[in-house]
């Protein structure tokens, strides 16, 4: 046994077999840390150059006054930064779109009313309006039979609570609008021209509307992380060689030479010590 392990043993332990191995492990490890360092830094990267896709805010209408003395339907004032926690702000490089979201009952008066407009204003702290955008809206149009059958075929649901007579309805009313740094919206005016509308209940939506590299970012992650990774990567392999050929070579060169001279001194020991037993 001892006669079939020896060669072995002397290939395994040999200097240059440990040189291999050491080398080998030292690869292996520095190609997993750039790799995995490479993923850190694009998901760093991501969470900051990609901004939050959605900011949703609910809108309580108010039917006494109007925002604007011309109001004459119900309104509402947002303040969008009561959300900045829980959202995030607007990005100063980031086109939105603005959006309103009315969830309405199909009730005869509503689909009485037919058209309305809805009315927007990007305000400052101060009030100042910077931008101001009106949409026309309405609600998707059924036929007396159309909505009896609709009741007949939803009746169960509807006894016991599980659905609703109702139509959601997005307006958009601004697209590609940017913030400007010295000039952040602060507040969101809201006007509905008719005051007969009823609403259950309506929400503010801003959504990013990406371009350019944060469009192949969030709508193609797979390909632009491993594209990414791949290119961090390389970077991070160049400054590696650099460093290696600056630092690192030397530092190997002298280590190897040491190893050498001990394993050559632990050779002549061994002999030493052979021919002494002897």
């Amino acid at each position: 046994m001892k006669d079939l392990l020896s060669p072995i043993a002397r290939v395994v332990l040999a200097p240059a077999a440990q040189r291999t191995f050491v080398k080998t492990t030292v690869l292996f490890m520095t190609i997993s840390s750039i790799i995995v360092t490479s993923m850190v830094v694009y998901i760093l990267f991501y969470h900051y150059y990609v901004p939050p896709v959605m900011h949703s805010h609910p809108v309580w209408f108010q039917y006494d006054y109007g925002v604007t003395p011309k109001s004459s339907g119900p309104h509402a004032l947002i303040d969008i930064m009561q959300g900045i926690k829980k959202s995030g702000h607007l990005r100063h490089d980031q086109h939105y779109d603005i959006s309103v979201q009315l969830h309405v009952p199909t009730s005869d008066i509503n689909f009485n009313i037919g058209n309305f407009m809805v009315h927007v204003q990007l305000q400052l702290e101060n009030g100042t309006t910077v931008l101001s955008a009106k949409r026309p809206s309405i609600l998707r149009y059924q036929s007396p039979t159309q909505r009896i059958l609709h009741v007949f075929a939803k009746a169960l649901p509807l006894l016991v609570g599980l659905t609703e007579e109702s139509q959601l309805i997005t307006t958009k009313i601004i697209e590609g609008f940017r913030e400007h740094k010295s000039q952040p919206i602060t507040k969101v005016a809201i006007d509905i021209s008719n005051p007969r509308i009823q609403i259950y209940d309506a929400k503010l939506l801003i959504l990013a509307n990406f371009r350019g590299l944060r469009y192949y970012m969030y709508y193609h992650y797979i390909i632009t992380c491993i594209l990414s990774t791949l290119l961090f990567s390389i970077i991070e392999i160049i400054f590696a060689s650099v460093a290696w050929k600056t630092f690192g070579e030397q530092a190997w060169h002298r280590l190897e030479e040491r190893t050498d001279q001990a394993i050559h001194e632990e050779d002549i020991s061994d002999k030493a010590s052979i021919t002494d037993t002897e």
